[in-house]
């Protein structure tokens, strides 16, 4: 390789270094943004469970989101030979990867172009180990949820909620947004797709939320706050 493309990748090395600290990252990214999915510039192919590729540069990419070093083989002799790329098989939809990988190298994502199952997807696969994406995503569901979109929320992410803490705030979202939009939405023919126990559990929490029951507006302004709010953290239970 050139001397020139040798010290570019060790610069990169060192400000992949520098992305593993807590340090507030640039919002721009204007040079990373520049790399993503580099072939020239990539010592990986990552390959998702649809076969969509992605090129990436290992250093940044392990130093931002550390759970993928457990997907490279052992020995990480698993390289093509004709490019001499270390591949990685991610179980994910392309989409989804394609969301974390443009937050890897971006520090955003395109949410509006990106389906609910994909949003879910990479939510589930992020969760703790990636809490700077996972907590932004919550957050963006959260703000977006609509009384056409809010079923789908509920039943999806009840079905996954016990596989992640960030999958479980996205069902308490959806469950105090029918609670505080219950009137609209109980007599919805779509409703009839939520489970019995659910419509119980959500009636119960109208109730509590009509008598002024202060457990309830308390959590409740507790989720909100988080939403308006500039905090990484989640906290939207409206359980003890």
């Amino acid at each position: 390789q050139s001397s020139s493309s040798f010290m570019f990748k060790t610069l990169l090395h060192i400000i992949a270094d520098e992305l593993s600290t807590d340090k507030t990252i640039n919002n721009k990214h204007t040079a990373f943004s520049a790399l993503f999915n580099s072939k020239e510039l990539s010592d990986a192919l990552l390959i998702a469970k649809d076969n969509t590729q992605f090129y990436v540069y290992l250093p940044l990419l392990l130093a931002r989101f550390p759970k993928m070093q457990t997907y490279r083989s052992s020995d990480h002799s698993g390289k093509n030979n004709k490019q001499s790329l270390e591949q990685l098989l991610i179980p994910l939809s392309g989409p989804s990867l394609k969301l974390i990988l443009t937050f890897v190298y971006t520090d955003t994502f395109d949410f509006q172009n990106q389906t609910f199952d994909n949003q879910l997807e990479a939510l589930r696969f992020c969760g703790d180990a990636f809490p700077r994406l996972s907590n932004k995503l919550v957050k963006q569901i959260g703000k977006r949820t609509t009384i056409q979109n809010v079923l789908e929320f509920l039943n999806k992410s009840f079905i996954m909620r016990p596989l992640s803490n960030h999958v479980n705030a996205v069902f308490n979202l959806s469950q105090s947004f029918i609670v505080d939009h219950y009137t609209e939405m109980i007599n919805l023919k779509e409703m009839e797709s939520v489970p019995n126990s659910l419509l119980v559990e959500i009636l119960q929490l109208y109730h509590l939320k009509q008598s002024n029951f202060p457990q309830y507006d308390k959590k409740v302004s507790i989720y909100r706050n988080n939403l308006e709010s500039n905090s990484e953290g989640v906290n939207f239970s409206l359980r003890n």
